[in-house]
């Protein structure tokens, strides 16, 4: 259609599904049979939204989406997943699949690191992290990020595994493999991120904090490169010798 306002909006929950859990859902959209539309995806978890989300979610433009500015560190729930069909008509293939808008970045020390952390009493539980210069919008017809803006994702407790126990890991948090060695976490944040073939480089610092906010460990970190839908590991002993760490980049993007 060559209108320019949406048509139709609305909004699909996990009740909506197709009834199986294999992340798919069935959207019906009807359409005028000779004319052509564009349809934009937008799935994220509503408690939890990395995004500017307006009181009434039908109402947010999914072609000028703001990432917020100041969000918190270590909940994946902000994870959130865009797609698009440019001038669909009733008769073209209709499925979508969905990707993430984000990098992930993931800050992970080694188990000799809180060893030495334990025998100093430092007992890391928060970590906080500021990065400079990421994109804040978000269009997601043409899956394009602009802007410029600074995030600060305020400390909030690490992540912990619940099968701690029974993985006979030696401390709560949850881990992360890398390169065949596992590491464990100490941050997580989702950062949107620019194209998708490229990766783009930022100022960051993470803060490593006891639970009364006291900084145990400070990394700053010059040119941190990251990749939309790709994750950017900082690895090493963090805590102890935050001089020594090594960055990686990959495509395996889950939480752990």
């Amino acid at each position: 259609s060559t209108e320019t306002e949406p048509l139709i909006t609305g909004m699909v929950t996990d009740v909506d599904s197709d009834g199986e859990d294999n992340g798919e859902f069935i959207v019906k959209v009807p359409m005028a049979k000779d004319l052509k539309y564009d349809l934009l995806f937008f799935a994220y978890n509503a408690e939890n939204s990395a995004f500017e989300i307006a009181s009434e979610p039908k109402n947010t433009d999914l072609k000028n989406l703001k990432f917020k500015a100041d969000q918190t560190a270590n909940i994946d729930a902000y994870d959130a997943f865009v797609g698009s069909l440019k001038a669909q008509s009733v008769n073209d293939p209709n499925t979508v699949s969905l990707k993430r808008p984000f990098a992930q970045i993931n800050a992970a020390t080694t188990e000799e690191d809180l060893d030495n952390a334990t025998t100093l009493k430092l007992h890391v539980t928060k970590s906080n992290l500021v990065i400079k210069g990421v994109p804040q919008y978000y269009d997601v017809l043409n899956a394009t990020a602009s802007g410029s803006v600074d995030v600060t994702y305020a400390a909030s407790a690490i992540m912990k595994c619940d099968d701690a126990a029974t993985n006979n890991q030696k401390y709560p948090n949850e881990m992360i493999e890398v390169d065949g060695k596992d590491y464990y976490y100490l941050t997580l944040a989702y950062v949107l991120a620019g194209e998708v073939t490229t990766t783009s480089t930022h100022n960051a610092t993470f803060e490593f904090q006891r639970a009364n906010g006291q900084s145990v460990s400070t990394l700053e970190i010059v040119s941190l490169p990251i990749q939309r839908n790709f994750r950017t590991n900082v690895i090493g002993d963090l805590l102890t010798k935050s001089e020594e760490y090594t960055i990686t980049i990959d495509a395996n993007f889950g939480p752990n």
